[in-house]
């Protein structure tokens, strides 16, 4: 039986605004010295032509970065869930700048498969393609707004390399926050949400497990509330034959979230060289559709993701297991676990 929230919950994570400035802890600069280990540690790794998958935690050496590592952990879990990174070093090829991108997120956690056919980095920007007609399409390959949502894995870091000319802005919610708004007005609905509704695995579902993920969009287990939203993969999964309609109460549930979403978010730009650093258990994200540079490929919007799994990452839900967002990062408890003495 599934361990229903009643009453709110109390964490650095439950806030309702904060500023992006190293006052409120949330904006950190590299300085020359971390700038300078990351692009040896990238230049190591082309030298040797090492890929993503055979990069090993001793590869990097990056002795300067420890302290801001253990500080972004402790602000992800346990702390208010993001920070913004700058000064990040884009100043080079593409594929040193991944390299370097991918030393960094190495030294912060395990990066994850981001799809089926086992990625982990991807490149986040327009295609031209339409996911109403494209059955395997993420929101992400599209300009189109992104309502709020979460990505798999415990965080998420994504690095601009190129900004919008206009549009496309960084928006962030704390969902716990939202949950305990909901309790306040619905009680009702915070039970709703806590209960299976379908979600489109996008044709990324775990291997044996079924196209339509069925999960609890808020799952409260051993201390921690887990959020787990992608609306309109909800709404598509109604397209499936096995799929039921969604009840009235699941609609208002989701239409009183969406709507908390957006009054209770702050939204910022992130720039060439800004990196945001975000938990997806505690917090969700959007933006607003954007406009490219007209008749300019090389300037179109783009960024670069990984996830990762945290090494102080919290117990998992049992039925994240069977999910495309968070198998990896529970898979990795588990091994954790067995492996300790």
């Amino acid at each position: 039986m599934p361990e229903y929230l009643t009453q709110a919950i109390d964490s650095p994570a439950a806030w309702k605004a904060l500023p992006i400035n190293t006052t409120a802890n949330t904006l950190i600069h590299l300085n020359n010295q971390q700038i300078g280990e990351l692009r040896q540690s990238a230049n190591k790794l082309d030298s040797h032509n090492t890929t993503w998958s055979e990069c090993q935690l001793e590869d990097f050496e990056l002795a300067s970065l420890k302290p801001v590592v253990e500080s972004i952990r402790a602000v992800l879990e346990g702390g208010h869930g993001f920070v913004v990174v700058s000064g990040f070093p884009i100043d080079t090829s593409i594929t040193l700048t991944k390299r370097i991108f991918f030393s960094f997120g190495h030294q912060l956690g395990f990066p994850d498969p981001q799809d089926a056919a086992g990625h982990l980095l991807h490149d986040i920007r327009d295609t031209g393609s339409d996911p109403f007609k494209v059955d395997d399409l993420r929101l992400y390959q599209t300009n189109r707004e992104l309502d709020f949502h979460n990505d798999g894995s415990d965080a998420f870091l994504l690095l601009c390399i190129e900004a919008a000319v206009a549009g496309g802005q960084s928006r962030l919610v704390s969902a716990i926050t939202v949950f305990n708004e909901i309790l306040a007005r619905r009680p009702d609905l915070a039970r709703v949400l806590q209960e299976p509704f379908p979600f489109d695995a996008r044709g990324q579902q775990v291997p044996g497990q079924p196209r339509v993920q069925t999960v609890p969009i808020y799952a409260y287990h051993e201390g921690y509330l887990n959020v787990l939203f992608k609306r309109t993969y909800i709404e598509m999964a109604e397209r499936f034959p096995e799929v039921p309609p969604l009840s009235e109460p699941q609609k208002e549930a989701m239409d009183l979230m969406s709507t908390l979403c957006e009054t209770l978010s702050i939204e910022f730009t992130l720039k060439p060289g800004e990196l945001l650093i975000a938990n997806n258990y505690d917090l969700l994200h959007g933006r607003p559709a954007y406009q490219d540079h007209p008749g300019i490929p090389e300037k179109r919007r783009h960024m670069l993701r990984l996830w990762l799994s945290l090494p102080n990452g919290r117990p998992l839900p049992p039925h994240f297991k069977n999910t495309r967002e968070f198998c990896h990062s529970f898979t990795r408890r588990q091994d954790f676990h067995r492996s300790r003495p």
